[in-house]
């Protein structure tokens, strides 16, 4: 398991977590994938909250729960979400990664369960995740199935604007931009 499971904070902008953290997250999701700034960003969106698990003071887990203001980051799915989710407050686990040498202890569980909590306690009604479809072991499709999600949607060019916009080293195609896919999970929680 972990030591402790944290929230990130702003002022944690500059400490070696946030270091570990920003290197995780490239490790996992392709070099060049994210950068300080975009963690100082995250942290400091008061609509979210970032959560991460240390064991033996090294970053084991890294997740960003959000309640979103939109739901645009959703288009390239296709589906109508607007109208599906219309009259409800909609929240995002919009990121979650858990260091190699720490998988399959129950950290991304630990850490969704607390996101989910911190989402309900915000008003939100139904949650939605993305699953990277990449080709590479991790992913999180058996995490969302655990918690009981439904998979709505898929989209087989889901990173590729992203990719041209961040250009960064997919892991899972290898190709530039990237041509992973992705599916779209749904939960209802309040």
């Amino acid at each position: 398991m972990y030591d402790q499971l944290r929230t990130l904070e702003l002022n944690d902008r500059t400490s070696s977590y946030s270091t570990s953290i920003t290197d995780l997250l490239n490790r996992t999701l392709g070099n060049g994938a994210f950068s300080n700034e975009a963690l100082l960003n995250c942290i400091g969106d008061s609509g979210s909250i970032c959560l991460y698990a240390t064991v033996n003071e090294t970053v084991a887990g890294f997740a960003r729960f959000q309640v979103l203001a939109s739901l645009d980051g959703y288009e390239p799915f296709g589906l109508d979400l607007e109208k599906r989710f219309s009259d409800q407050k909609i929240g995002s686990l919009s990121l979650i990664t858990v260091n190699e040498s720490f998988r399959g202890k129950g950290i991304a569980t630990e850490i969704t369960q607390k996101g989910l909590e911190w989402l309900k306690k915000q008003g939100c009604d139904s949650v939605l995740g993305v699953c990277w479809v990449s080709g590479v072991a991790q992913n999180s499709k058996p995490l969302f199935e655990h918690f009981g999600f439904q998979n709505i949607g898929e989209c087989s060019d889901y990173y590729r604007n992203f990719s041209i916009e961040h250009p960064y080293d997919c892991p899972g195609c290898h190709k530039f931009p990237c041509e992973c896919s992705a599916l779209l999970y749904a939960l209802t929680i309040g």
